[in-house]
């Protein structure tokens, strides 16, 4: 998988990520949807994982959203 590749399935992943929150809220009306719910965020877990193995694996660093990477200490500032 090359990287552009990688980045375009990470994105897609957090996407459905964002689905999958609003179709499984912290309480579920049933216990068939609590197990479904389960089951999906499993699988976005473990892709999740594999994703951000790869990115690294490519020298993507992967950082929570808002969050902006440490600035390099051989660059110069002022």
């Amino acid at each position: 998988m090359t990287e552009a590749q990688a980045r375009a399935a990470y994105d897609a992943l957090k996407a459905e990520q964002q689905a999958h929150e609003q179709a499984c809220p912290p309480i579920v009306p049933t216990e068939a949807k609590a197990q479904w719910c389960n089951a999906w965020a499993r699988e976005l877990n473990m892709r999740k994982t594999e994703l951000e193995t790869r990115l690294g694996q490519l020298g993507v660093q992967i950082l929570p959203s808002g969050v902006e990477p440490a600035p390099d200490p051989s660059t110069p500032t002022g």
